[in-house]
C-alpha cells in the first residue's frame, strides 16, 4: 500500500487553500520536489499524509527570482 503526502498552499493567511497535489511516499527515500508554483507573497505550504504513519520533513528550501 502507498501512502502520500499531501501538499497544498494558500496566498491569504490560511483562510483558503489551493487543491492538495499528491506524492508517493517510498521508505527512506522520498524527495518532493514541486516546480512551477507561480508568483506569490506571502505563500503557506500545507503538507499532511494519507496514512497514520510517521513522516518526518528534514529539511526545505527555495529557489526565489524577482519578478518585473
Amino acid at each position: 500500500m502507498t501512502n502520500y503526502v499531501m501538499i497544498s498552499h494558500s496566498d491569504d493567511g490560511n483562510l483558503t487553500w489551493s487543491h492538495e497535489e499528491f506524492y508517493p511516499l517510498r521508505p527512506y527515500e522520498t524527495r518532493v520536489r514541486l516546480f512551477r508554483q507561480g508568483s506569490a507573497v506571502n505563500r503557506v505550504y500545507r503538507l499532511r499524509c494519507s496514512d497514520n504513519v510517521s513522516f518526518t520533513l528534514i529539511s526545505a528550501s527555495a529557489e526565489v527570482s524577482v519578478g518585473t
